[in-house]
């Protein structure tokens, strides 16, 4: 598609095809785009490099080779993998809420794991659990 094409496509307001129409657009190129798409997306928006400027390509290789509902799509899966990278939503909240909780009840797992094990083992020696909790219950 050269230049000539493409003011040709814009002042004939010829619509680039849809892939529900048929034909024009080849499911694999879709599946490439959309793995390349989430594949760049989580590079960008993952590490600290602020390059979301690498995304542009997408929406306009979407805006040449497929309808404006694929363009308006990938507009949309794009903001929504840089909106879950940042910490502003419940998800990212709850995620780092839990974190702190596993850090907090670390030590009641070894306690309940080390219980155990003292009641296992004095089961074994002496028939009761009795001793691993203190004494005689009587």
């Amino acid at each position: 598609m050269n230049c000539d094409d493409v003011l040709a496509t814009i002042q004939t307001n010829h619509r680039c095809p849809s892939l529900d129409e048929g034909f024009g657009i080849p499911v694999l190129e879709a599946m490439a785009f959309a793995l390349l798409l989430v594949f760049a997306g989580d590079i960008v928006f993952s590490t600290g490099f602020g390059r979301t400027f690498v995304m542009v390509p997408f929406v306009i290789w979407a805006a040449f080779r497929f309808g404006q509902r694929e363009v308006t799509t990938t507009s949309a899966v794009i903001c929504a993998m840089a909106l879950g990278y940042t910490l502003d939503t419940p998800l990212a909240a709850w995620y780092t809420h839990i974190r702190s909780q596993r850090l907090v009840d670390g030590p009641d797992e070894v306690h309940r794991w080390t219980t155990g094990r003292n009641v296992i083992k004095a089961y074994k020696q002496f028939g009761t659990t009795a001793s691993a909790a203190g004494g005689d219950l009587l």
